[in-house]
């Protein structure tokens, strides 16, 4: 994020499953006045039964611990203003759970619902043992403050 240049940021994973055409979606949200617009995922339908589970888990374990409330089924993919952006960088965060950042700084949001076709090439690299260890280690960062 450091180094993004222009207007506008649209992160997206390099696995490439995210469509291209929702971009035209986010940058009409973007017209409407969104400085902030989350691709959501209709459904989960394309993920293994584990992965949904753990998805569902997780979103609902966040949103009743912590007072920043995540978007359910939103990844990386979503559209940000310059301004957004430069918010995030300036916080010079190291320890980097980039759904909760992009999300505590606020900004007017808007989401945008599609469905994401299966993978067609290659497999995920993204194993159970990686899914653990990602999910064990987000959750230490969100501990409720007593």
């Amino acid at each position: 994020m450091e180094h993004a240049e222009g207007d506008l940021m649209i992160p997206m994973d390099v696995d490439l499953q995210d469509p291209f055409e929702l971009i035209f979606e986010m940058l009409t949200a973007y017209e409407k006045g969104a400085d902030v617009v989350l691709a959501r995922r209709a459904n989960r339908e394309t993920d293994t039964v584990v992965k949904r589970f753990s998805a569902q888990w997780f979103y609902r374990l966040n949103n009743k611990m912590s007072t920043l409330k995540l978007e359910e089924n939103v990844g990386d993919f979503r559209l940000m203003t310059r301004k957004v952006v430069n918010e995030i960088v300036s916080l010079q965060e190291n320890q980097l759970f980039m759904k909760g950042l992009m999300s505590w700084v606020g900004f007017e949001t808007t989401v945008v619902n599609y469905s994401r076709p299966g993978r067609t090439e290659g497999k995920t690299k993204f194993n159970y043992i990686k899914l653990w260890n990602w999910l064990y280690r987000e959750s230490r960062l969100f501990q409720p403050c007593l």
